[in-house]
C-alpha cells in the first residue's frame, strides 16, 4: 500500500495559506442573504460585541466586512473610525 510522506513545514505553511486565501475568497463572493444568515447563526440576540470597547451593540453600528465571517467588522464605527483617520 502506497504510505504518503509527511508535509515538510514549507509544504505545511504553503497549504495553510491556500485554505487561508480559499476561505477569504468564498466569503467575499457570499450573497447578502448568505451574510445575514451567517449572521443570525452567530449573533442570535441581534447585537454583536465590539473588541473595542467591549459594548454590545447592534449590528448598524459596525463597519460591513465582507470577508469575516458574519460580514461585519470586529470594531465599531466609533472605535473603527479614529484608527482609520490617524494615519
Amino acid at each position: 500500500m502506497f504510505q504518503r510522506t509527511p508535509l515538510t513545514d514549507e509544504e505545511r505553511t504553503i497549504l495553510s495559506r491556500v485554505k487561508q486565501r480559499n476561505t477569504r475568497l468564498r466569503r467575499a463572493a457570499r450573497t447578502e442573504a448568505e451574510i445575514f444568515v451567517a449572521r443570525l447563526a452567530r449573533h442570535p440576540d441581534g447585537t454583536k460585541s465590539c473588541r473595542g470597547c467591549t459594548r454590545d451593540l447592534a449590528f448598524d453600528r459596525f463597519p460591513t466586512a465582507v470577508r469575516e465571517a458574519d460580514g461585519l467588522g470586529t470594531r465599531c464605527l466609533e472605535c473603527h473610525l479614529p484608527r482609520t483617520t490617524t494615519a
